[in-house]
């Protein structure tokens, strides 16, 4: 099983992609040779891979920690002759603005294990290993998770291509630049759409405007949040302005839904107005969300 897989051929993914519509390359570092794995490839090789899985939980108990499960697996695979490698790190960039993240378990170089030992795999996780799929280009994955007194696992698949992540297109129509910074967001999100595309994590695209806005110290602040005159705590923001927070949010739908959420929080500070700005697959959408 094993030597047939590794007999496919391989796109070359290797250090830099370029992408037809652009001129220059997207920072995304993949430091190696994606295998395209049809539905069926990727079903026999996950069969492989499962009965190494059960194999190990079964002598190793479920309770050890989830590097010791990733060492054991991984060593159980390599024995049976399966190209394997652990912890993979690909560098996601925009100028200066640099981003790690790490695969637990790629196996051939064409489908992504991620390792957990959870009480149970929630959709967090998913999300985790769903933009992994995307970042490495990658079709097939899936969470395993060593916890239970049972094997628990998920199937993850990406059926979005890279050019289809970064079709994109951009909603200022309920944005207010009431900052001096709201201009260079709006076109420091359309840099960030044309490298990575729409589709990857929120967090990161924050981490993104965070940085290019000076960095956590400058940016993110405690506000204290009040329901009338009782003190509730306080709460750490991200700030454009004493007085105007950012949040950033990947939800396809329901975005009316978000932003009432959004408007209730904001009347429990004394800021002024969220600037949030909403990543809908294929759209960018910029929302001023003030009290008034």
């Amino acid at each position: 099983m094993a030597e047939r897989l590794r007999q496919k051929n391989y796109l070359n993914l290797s250090a830099t992609i370029f992408l037809p519509e652009q001129s220059h390359p997207m920072p995304i570092d993949v430091p190696f040779q994606v295998m395209r794995l049809t539905k069926n490839e990727f079903a026999k090789l996950d069969y492989e891979v499962m009965k190494h899985a059960f194999a190990c939980h079964k002598e190793l108990g479920r309770l050890c920690d989830e590097r010791i499960y990733q060492a054991d697996l991984a060593a159980r695979l390599i024995q049976a002759g399966f190209e394997i490698q652990r912890e993979v790190r690909i560098l996601v960039r925009h100028k200066n603005f640099e981003k790690e993240y790490l695969l637990d378990v790629l196996v051939i170089n064409g489908a992504i294990y991620e390792l957990k030992v959870t009480s149970a795999i929630v959709t967090d996780h998913e999300t985790q290993l769903m933009n992994y799929l995307f970042i490495a280009d990658i079709e097939h994955g899936k969470i395993i998770n060593f916890r239970p007194s049972s094997v628990g696992f998920r199937f993850v698949n990406n059926p979005v291509s890279l050019s289809e992540q970064r079709r994109f297109v951009m909603h200022t129509m309920r944005w207010k630049p009431i900052t001096d910074h709201c201009a260079s967001m709006t076109s420091l999100m359309n840099d960030l759409g044309r490298d990575w595309g729409t589709y990857l994590e929120g967090r990161l695209y924050r981490d993104a405007l965070t940085h290019f806005l000076g960095g956590d110290a400058s940016v993110i602040k405690p506000i204290t949040l009040k329901r009338g005159h009782i003190v509730l705590g306080q709460q750490p923001f991200h700030l454009l302005s004493d007085d105007v927070a950012f949040q950033i949010t990947t939800a396809p739908s329901r975005q009316h839904l978000i932003k009432a959420q959004f408007r209730r929080l904001l009347h429990l500070t004394p800021l002024k107005a969220i600037q949030w700005i909403n990543l809908a697959r294929h759209e960018i959408q910029f929302t001023t969300i003030s009290k008034s």
